[in-house]
């Protein structure tokens, strides 16, 4: 029985710590939809990519450009945290 418990604990760890990636398009589309300012973003991803379920590229690292309402640019780091989590660091 501990044997089993143990098991699962494990299963439940490593699933709790998946990595999840994101694509350049999930990621630009998040950056418009929570950030009030962001008009337009552009997102290129860094790394390891994998091959998401729907085909396109996912990356849990990217760089992004963003298109404010104000009409000015900036720049910033997207960084994958989770299935529906992210940060972002401004320039």
């Amino acid at each position: 029985m501990a044997v089993a418990t143990a098991i699962v604990l494990a299963v439940a760890a490593t699933e709790a710590e998946a990595a999840w990636y994101w694509s350049e398009d999930a990621a630009e589309a998040a950056l418009v939809a929570d950030y009030e300012g962001i008009y337009a973003a552009y997102c290129y991803g860094r790394g390891r990519w994998v091959r998401t379920p729907s085909g396109l590229k996912g990356y849990r690292r990217m760089r992004c450009y963003t298109e404010m309402t104000d009409g000015t640019e900036d720049t910033g780091r997207f960084h994958v945290r989770g299935k529906y989590r992210y940060s972002f660091y401004w320039g």
